[in-house]
C-alpha cells in the first residue's frame, strides 16, 4: 500500500515499504528517480505545510435552532 506524500501534477511522490517513487499521472509512469520537474519538492511542501499567519479570532454568530425560544423584539409600529 502506499501513501501520497505531495502533489505537482502531473506527478505523485509516493511513499511506500520499499521507498519513495514517483509516479506520473498523464502518461502513466513509475520511476525511483526523482524527475527534473520535481527538484525542491520538498522544500515546497514544507513551505505549504506551514501554519498560516495567525489573525484576529473568529467569532461563530450562533444559528437559531427549529422550536428554540426566540427573542422577543417590541411589534412594529407602522409610520
Amino acid at each position: 500500500m502506499s501513501e501520497i506524500i505531495y502533489r505537482e501534477p502531473p506527478w505523485q511522490v509516493n511513499k511506500c515499504a520499499q521507498g519513495t517513487y514517483y509516479y506520473n499521472e498523464a502518461s502513466a509512469e513509475s520511476t525511483w528517480t526523482q524527475p527534473r520537474e520535481l527538484e525542491g519538492w520538498q522544500q515546497r511542501h514544507a513551505a505549504s505545510q506551514a501554519a498560516p499567519p495567525a489573525g484576529p479570532p473568529q467569532v461563530a454568530t450562533p444559528v437559531p435552532q427549529p422550536g428554540a425560544e426566540q427573542p422577543a423584539y417590541p411589534p412594529a409600529t407602522p409610520g
